[in-house]
């Protein structure tokens, strides 16, 4: 046993003595946390993939999505093509009411991150002669760097993949399609309008990664009010708000109605259209 005698002794109560005054004073707990290699401050954080697939082909990026993050892949044509595939009833081919899903039965255990996707999400995956795509990727590799990148950055909010599309003048409408339902969107989730033009301007495609404290600001019951909404109507009807909530699911989210470049990768975009221009195709 070590024994501290004479000025030793003293040294180490007046040492004592200053730690515990400094620990009383600033009153901040010690915090542990891991570094990456050039010493920068990293905490992992967690992440879970939704994937609608519904009768496009390729889908071996599944291959590539990392261990780390959580997967369900809803299928919504009666087909199976992986590990994670589960069958689900769904308002035809449309993605939504599948989103919901995901958000209601995780709604309390939800990762840091949740991305939502459609199974043609990345370039070159769609159903066979169709060229529209939902994110500026070719490969999910990039995809995920390009989100756990945001994520650490600045992921509080939410992250559209999809390239620029006309805005919604008036959420009061009654057109067709996109232009029908936000107005119902509006009313269950509680976001406010007026009887003038609203503009909504989202990115499209409904594809996107969001934290989940912007899940948990509404309440479970908004989101299962939602799906009842789409799932009681006849599917042609059903497809009518499933486009709306294409265009509103980041009003929904909380962002701002007018979707701020911030919370978009049109800086990748630019590549993808002047590659579409080059080849003399025109992206739709």
């Amino acid at each position: 046993m070590l024994v501290l005698r004479g000025s030793t002794l003293l040294i180490a109560i007046i040492t004592l003595a200053l730690v515990a005054v400094y620990l009383e004073t600033n009153n901040t707990p010690m915090q542990l946390v891991s570094v990456t290699t050039d010493n920068k401050e990293y905490t992992r954080q967690s992440f879970g993939l939704t994937v609608v697939h519904c009768r496009e082909q390729k889908m071996e990026w599944l291959d590539d999505v990392p261990k780390h993050w959580k997967v369900n892949v809803y299928e919504t044509c009666g087909e199976n093509v992986s590990n994670f595939s589960r069958p689900f009833k769904n308002a035809g081919s449309e993605e939504y009411s599948a989103y919901l899903q995901t958000i209601i039965d995780q709604y309390d255990s939800l990762p840091d991150i949740s991305v939502f996707v459609q199974s043609d999400v990345l370039i070159g995956h769609g159903r066979k002669g169709k060229k529209v795509e939902h994110s500026p990727f070719s490969n999910f590799n990039d995809l995920v760097n390009a989100t756990e990148s945001w994520g650490q950055q600045s992921g509080l909010g939410l992250l559209a993949y999809g390239p620029q599309m006309n805005p919604i003048n008036n959420i009061n409408s009654t057109l067709y399609y996109i232009e029908t339902y936000p107005r119902e969107i509006f009313d269950i989730v509680g976001l406010g309008y007026t009887a003038n033009d609203t503009k909504v301007k989202a990115r499209s495609g409904a594809c996107f990664a969001v934290h989940r404290d912007r899940i948990r600001a509404n309440a479970i019951e908004i989101y299962s009010t939602l799906q009842e909404s789409i799932l009681a109507k006849q599917p042609s009807v059903a497809r009518k708000q499933c486009c709306g909530l294409e265009n509103t699911w980041h009003a929904v989210l909380g962002e701002s109605y007018i979707l701020p470049k911030k919370s978009t990768v049109d800086h990748l975009w630019s590549a993808v259209q002047k590659l579409r221009d080059t080849e003399k195709e025109r992206y739709t």
